[in-house]
């Protein structure tokens, strides 16, 4: 059986300004794995994970990013953010009067996790 990939990055390259940040990057994640990206400083960690959420000012020049199929360059944030694709701070910042449980609650977490949905990392 041939699953698709989850994601897939084939060949990217990304600029900011004109100066180049990324360039010939290829990264599968099949349904249901995790994947970690390390590095020092300045690698490229952040810049990668900002591209495929589609944040301003990076700006894909070549190759594609593909979420469950699709090629995702022409949809918005908000788009990339309804089909499953998100951001999460390393330390984030604390919100008064909200607690990560409410916070998973108002996401909805807790039903896709219980749904088997292949678009959240599980434990």
């Amino acid at each position: 059986m041939n699953v698709k990939p989850l994601l897939d990055i084939e060949d990217l390259a990304v600029k900011i300004d004109g100066r180049s940040l990324l360039s010939g990057i290829d990264l599968v994640v099949q349904p249901r794995e995790i994947h970690v990206i390390f590095g020092p400083n300045g690698s490229g960690k952040s810049s990668l994970i900002k591209t495929i959420m589609g944040l301003p000012p990076y700006r894909v020049v070549s190759g594609d990013i593909r979420f469950d199929g699709e090629s995702i360059l022409g949809l918005s944030i908000d788009e990339r953010a309804r089909r499953g694709i998100g951001l999460a701070f390393q330390q984030p910042p604390a919100v008064r009067d909200v607690s990560l449980s409410a916070l998973g609650k108002g996401l909805k977490l807790d039903e896709e996790r219980s749904m088997g949905s292949p678009h959240r990392c599980r434990r």
